[in-house]
């Protein structure tokens, strides 16, 4: 009879087995690893995009109603945006409502970066 010896390590047959399980597994961690952050960026880009908004509505918000020659074509402005927001545009459209300008209007905030609008805050005023 042989020899019995004690086993130690893999097989050639194990270890090629393994190695492509192994390589599997990583390609799929690593491809939801750059799934995630693409999520994470986008709704980072979103979130500036809605705050800019939010504090731009504000400030339009405190100034003083405008005074239109034409109030059935709404007017549109571009509002300068803070250094940390330097790739954003901002643009404001303000529509008044009715036959006499300044007294109830539509303010519509749009926010884009690249030419692609991110976040859109509507909101209504009246000068009663």
């Amino acid at each position: 009879m042989g020899i019995i010896r004690d086993q130690k390590g893999f097989t050639l047959i194990e270890i090629l087995i393994t190695i492509p399980i192994i390589a599997i597994l990583a390609a799929g961690i690593l491809y939801s690893l750059g799934t995630s952050s693409k999520i994470l960026i986008s709704t980072e880009t979103e979130e500036r995009a809605k705050d800019l908004a939010i504090s731009d509505m504000d400030y339009v918000m405190s100034q003083p109603y405008s005074d239109q020659d034409n109030p059935a074509s709404p007017t549109q402005y571009q509002l300068p945006q803070p250094t940390n927001y330097a790739n954003y545009v901002s643009t404001l459209t303000v529509t008044d409502l009715t036959s006499d300008p300044g007294q109830e209007e539509e303010i519509d905030v749009a926010i884009s970066l690249n030419g692609k609008i991110l976040f859109t805050l509507s909101d209504y005023r009246a000068n009663y």
